[in-house]
Parts: structure tokens; C-alpha cells; sequence
């Protein structure tokens, strides 16, 4: 009877760590980023990203913005500031996610206020991102979608952006 209790014990005991072991491993292909291994998280850290402003129907630039900083964190979240006005935009907020090769996407979104500090609405970015051969620089597309308060769409906008690596 006891060696048939041991048995049982020892079975249930082993197909546990077998099961551990099988989930460390799956884990482990995710890479200490949270990403998949192919992916390494090579973008995650800190950018320094310049923007320009597109007509979305012929690509001509319409200018270049304030220059703006992006922190890709581990897990694909996503931080976003620009140099504009405080008072005249918030804080972006959003994810990332690696598709493949040296290629990710991105979308976040911020808050916007009017001159007299009054809610103006919400603006939604959305990024497909190439990264450099040695991913210290990437050049990205993005377009964006203007909201009102009320979460009414009010105009879509078009950009390049061109990012190098904080050290």
C-alpha cells in the first residue's frame, strides 16, 4: 500500500515539475523583454524623434515639428512628450508591439486642450516603425485621428519621423 501511495506521490510530484519545466521554457523563447526572442525588445529605451508633418493625399511636408521623445518599455508599453505646449497637449500614452524582421508598430494616444486650458478633445497615433541594422536610429509612418470632447472624429493627419537612440 505505501508503495503505491510513493508512486502515485512520486508521479503527480514529477509530472508537476515536468509541467514547471515546460512553462520556463516557453518562457524563456519570450526573452527578458516580455517579447518574442525574434524581437529581442531592441527598441526598448528611450528616443529621440523627429517629426514631420504630411499631406496625407500627396506626402509633401508641411513642416517640421517640435521634436518629440518616445520610452518603449519592456512589456510594450509606451511613452510619449513633446516639446509643444504643456498646456496645449498631454501626455501620450499607448503600447508597441514587434511584427517581424527589424519592424514594430505603435499607437498611443494624448489628451488636447484648448488656449484657455478647456478639455479640446483626444488624438490617436498610430506608428508602423523600422528599425536601423544596428537599431540605434528608425524611421517610422504614422497617422493620426483627431477627436473632439465629446469623442466625435474631427480630421485624420499624416507623418514621417526619423528617431535616433538616447544614450
Amino acid at each position: 500500500m505505501k508503495l503505491r501511495t510513493f508512486r502515485a506521490v512520486f508521479g503527480v510530484a514529477l509530472m508537476l515539475i515536468l509541467a514547471l519545466a515546460a512553462t520556463q521554457k516557453s518562457a524563456s523563447a519570450q526573452g527578458e523583454s516580455g517579447e518574442l526572442s525574434s524581437g529581442n525588445g531592441k527598441i526598448v529605451g528611450v528616443w529621440d524623434v523627429r517629426v514631420t508633418r504630411r499631406d496625407c493625399q500627396t506626402g509633401a511636408a508641411l513642416g517640421v515639428n517640435s521634436p518629440v521623445m518616445n520610452m518603449f518599455n519592456r512589456g510594450g508599453t509606451l511613452l510619449e512628450t513633446s516639446a509643444s505646449s504643456p498646456t496645449r497637449r498631454g501626455l501620450g500614452l499607448g503600447t508597441w508591439q514587434y511584427v517581424g524582421g527589424q519592424n514594430y508598430s505603435a499607437v498611443f494616444r494624448f489628451f488636447r486642450f484648448n488656449a484657455d486650458g478647456s478639455f479640446a478633445g483626444t488624438r490617436r497615433v498610430a506608428r508602423t516603425i523600422e528599425l536601423g541594422r544596428d537599431a540605434n536610429e528608425f524611421t517610422a509612418t504614422a497617422s493620426d485621428e483627431i477627436f473632439d470632447a465629446n469623442g466625435n472624429f474631427v480630421q485624420t493627419g499624416c507623418a514621417t519621423e526619423t528617431a535616433t537612440r538616447l544614450e
